[in-house]
């Protein structure tokens, strides 16, 4: 038996190539890296340059590779741990490996210079290193960009992917600069690119606060954008911590190796941000201003997934006081109020008065289809009945409900369904009153038509109903529908200004009997419509109607639908051509 023998294990080249193709996620981002080891390493000013023949540099002033000792440990090994303390943004010394993924580099620092060229086919895995008297302070990178950006999951470190268009090349190197300036925008050291500044140091702006772990700005936006000492972190949802803006810690965040996420229950930094954002926003909700959609959006968000997010009694109190659950009419009522209700439903968006009435004889309080947008669920019965139930579960110290009630919007129009309302001429479309105006305009010849004889005291006026497209109480008025009036203007789907002359005799032929209360029609009925529809004049009054409502909408610069402009087109033609064939009978018609 052999003395036992105490070996290290070892990395195989291949998985540093790995390591570093799965960095490479974009050329800004290897950029960023390289800034981080400038300010790493000690800089006061990081200068970049991007030139049109796709070649770049980055040079810095810090202390750079000192002797042969530090190239070995800290450039040529990946993964050297830093001490604690000796980088403000380092942690696991992989991150200059992302440029090697997309350009060869020359890098010069002191009196060593590192040739590094990973790109091609048959291409080793290292590089050259050279010693000269000449030296470089602090440490000068360049390259030219080569290789295209591709999906990293896609990339093959054997295989360079060349550019062969510079303007290509330039492009993205342009796409890169941009990058790169959200990316270092809150860094404390100077950046430029092309002599141009990216960042600016987060002391010299405004903040809604600062404290020992960084500077806050809360606003109404629907994200909210988190630096890492100065570094592009992520962009989360207004939800995640239901404020909206920006964070810049001044302490390192405990990232992962990809530096966009971290772990909630190891980071301070983010524990102490999450206590600071919280009573910000129980802050703004307390104060009662109205909150925007955003603000609503996340509100709606956490009571669906109470369980991810972490919400005590304070602010469940505060919250069932807060108006942000939109209901029918656009208005936004409070928790407190919504769940008074005996009963509950889905609205359809569309039945308002059957709606209206379902929550004022009824007690019925209705969701609205935009809840389930804001949270990405089907607007279905079966997704409103189970946020009811997380809205009850949700307030369940604030109010008890022994038994919810939900009933099918379907089963309210059998109930309520027979609305009607009348409303004012001016809250018509224009379309609308140019229709409701030509009824008007024909509304006698109607009246006698159907040998009516009490056509002065009929009045033509609006309204609103769900269930009919014009009614009538048989003495004083004939109402139409708004949405007849404005579906005249489509003559192929609702028959035009024709079905408005049917609805007014329809309605006239109710005669001292209301079409609300009951639609039963007599013989008596039947007869008058019937001869009236069939008589010489009726013809000339939907024409009279229908060149009264193309006035109506020419004079208010309304576009003509292409069914009316098709047929108007089509009754010039017919003209012309009776012009040219009888041209004595038109000048007798002239003259």
């Amino acid at each position: 038996m052999s003395t036992p023998e105490k070996r290290m294990f070892s990395v195989h080249p291949g998985i540093i190539k790995h390591l570093i193709r799965e960095q490479a996620g974009t050329l800004g981002k290897a950029f960023a890296e390289l800034v981080m080891n400038s300010i790493d390493a000690g800089a006061t000013r990081v200068e970049l340059q991007f030139n049109d023949d796709a070649t770049f540099s980055i040079k810095d002033d810090g202390r750079g590779f000192r002797d042969r000792n530090e190239i070995e440990h800290f450039f040529e090994a990946f993964g050297t741990p830093h001490a604690e303390g000796d980088a403000k943004h380092g942690r696991f010394r992989v991150g200059r490996g992302q440029i090697m993924a997309y350009a060869n580099t020359l890098w010069r620092s002191g009196h060593f210079t590192m040739d590094v060229r990973l790109l091609g086919e048959d291409t080793q895995f290292g590089y050259q290193l050279t010693e000269s008297k000449e030296h470089e302070p602090g440490c000068l990178i360049t390259g030219r960009f080569e290789c295209d950006d591709v999906d990293p999951s896609y990339f093959d470190m054997d295989v360079a992917f060349v550019v062969t268009d510079p303007h290509t090349a330039n492009y993205r190197l342009n796409t890169a600069s941009y990058e790169l300036r959200r990316l270092v925008r809150y860094v404390d050291t100077p950046v430029f690119i092309n002599g141009s500044k990216l960042n600016t140091d987060p002391k010299e702006l405004p903040w809604t606060l600062e404290d020992d772990n960084g500077y806050y700005l809360f606003d109404k936006s629907r994200s909210l954008v988190i630096y890492s000492q100065g570094i592009f972190v992520t962009e989360v949802q207004r939800s995640r911590f239901s404020v909206g803006g920006v964070f810049v810690s001044k302490k390192a965040i405990k990232l992962n190796i990809a530096r966009n996420s971290w772990d909630d229950f190891q980071c301070d930094v983010m524990r102490h941000f999450s206590k600071v954002a919280h009573a910000d926003y129980l802050k703004a909700v307390e104060r009662g201003g109205r909150l925007t959609e955003a603000e609503i959006t996340t509100l709606f968000c956490r009571i669906a997934d109470e369980e991810h997010y972490e919400i005590d009694f304070t602010e469940k109190s505060v919250l069932f006081k807060t108006r942000f659950i939109p209901v029918v009419g656009g208005e936004k009522v409070s928790p407190q109020t919504f769940l008074k209700a005996s009963r509950y439903s889905l609205y359809d968006g569309e039945s308002s008065l059957i709606a209206e009435r379902a929550i004022s004889e009824g007690d019925f309080s209705l969701f609205v289809p935009s809840i389930f947008h804001m949270i990405n669920e089907p607007v279905t019965d079966k997704s409103a009945l189970a946020f009811l139930r997380k809205l009850t579960d949700f307030f369940a110290k604030n109010v008890y409900i022994s038994d919810i009630s939900f009933v099918s919007f379907s089963r309210l129009r059998d109930i309520y369904s027979g609305t009607f309302e009348l409303i004012p001429d001016n809250e018509l479309s224009m379309r609308g009153l140019a229709a409701i105006k030509s009824v008007k305009r024909i509304i006698g010849q109607v009246a006698r038509l159907v040998d009516c004889r009490d056509a002065r005291f009929r009045k033509v006026v609006a309204g609103r109903s769900d269930c009919a497209g014009a009614w009538t109480d048989g003495l004083s008025y004939i109402a139409f529908n708004e949405s007849t009036l404005e579906e005249a203007y489509l003559t192929q789907s609702s028959g035009g200004i024709e079905r408005l002359v049917n609805h007014a005799i329809h309605e006239y032929c109710h005669q001292a009997e209301s079409s609300v209360d009951t639609h039963e029609h007599s013989l008596a009925f039947y007869k008058r419509y019937h001869d009236a529809t069939l008589s010489r004049q009726y013809a000339e009054i939907v024409r009279n109607c229908h060149r009264f409502y193309l006035r109506n909408l020419t004079q208010n610069e309304l576009r003509i639908s292409s069914d009316e402009r098709r047929h108007a087109n089509a009754l010039r033609d017919i003209a012309d051509s009776m012009d040219k064939r009888h041209p004595k009978r038109k000048r007798l018609q002239e003259a």
